[in-house]
């Protein structure tokens, strides 16, 4: 029920970064979010673009994925609690 009501709050907000309590939790949870990002989209909008950030990516992948989120071109960005 959890990852639903998830898909519900994302649908609300334009960008959202969410923290899950570890690496392997991030990583499930960005799989999952992934292959529900037809749930994501709202109306006349594209796909949502998701993005995991964790120590499982390269720095210079990590770098990406930040510049990406604040540029906007990142919907949703899943990253585990340590990488705060």
């Amino acid at each position: 029920q959890k990852p639903l009501a998830l898909v519900q709050v994302l649908r609300c907000h334009r960008r959202t970064l969410v923290f899950t309590d570890s690496v392997e939790a991030s990583h499930r949870l960005f799989l999952l979010l992934r292959g529900m990002t037809s749930l994501l989209q709202t109306e006349g909008d594209q796909e949502p673009r998701l993005e995991e950030f964790s120590s499982r990516l390269p720095q210079k992948e990590r770098q990406r994925v930040v510049r990406d989120f604040a540029r906007g071109l990142v919907r949703v960005l899943v990253s585990s609690d340590a990488m705060a």
